[in-house]
């Protein structure tokens, strides 16, 4: 799982969530971490009722892996991972169609973090 403040990144650079059965997210109340969850029928319908304020200011996604991946496929780039022991798990991104690797992102400790990086770069690119 990423960590909370590569979600805050994420969520700041426009990363939005649809939530689904099975997400985790994680619940703040008064600006102070309270617990992390996992979304059912009942939590999914109450998110969807929720005012676009409480949203941002108390739901805080963390995006699983396949999550992040999608997310890169759906902005038009494709991707490869790989493990290599000296740098660890190394996620490679390219536009749909060329054969140009664009970026290299790295992690030792999963491959979520390396994932969780490219779509920041994917993301905060799209706003500059």
């Amino acid at each position: 799982m990423i960590s909370l403040e590569m979600a805050r990144k994420l969520k700041d650079a426009g990363l939005e969530w649809d939530p689904k059965k099975y997400d985790y997210f994680q619940l703040t109340i008064l600006e102070k971490p309270l617990t992390t969850c996992l979304t059912d029928d009942y939590s999914v319908k109450s998110y969807q009722k929720e005012s676009q304020e409480i949203r941002q200011k108390h739901r805080l996604w963390l995006p699983r892996l396949d999550q992040l991946l999608a997310g890169i496929e759906k902005l038009g780039y494709e991707w490869a991972m790989a493990f290599c022991r000296a740098e660890g798990y190394v996620a490679q991104l390219w536009i749909v169609g060329k054969k140009k690797k664009l970026a290299s992102f790295t992690s030792k400790a999963a491959p979520d973090d390396a994932v969780a990086e490219a779509l920041l770069w994917i993301l905060e690119g799209r706003r500059s």
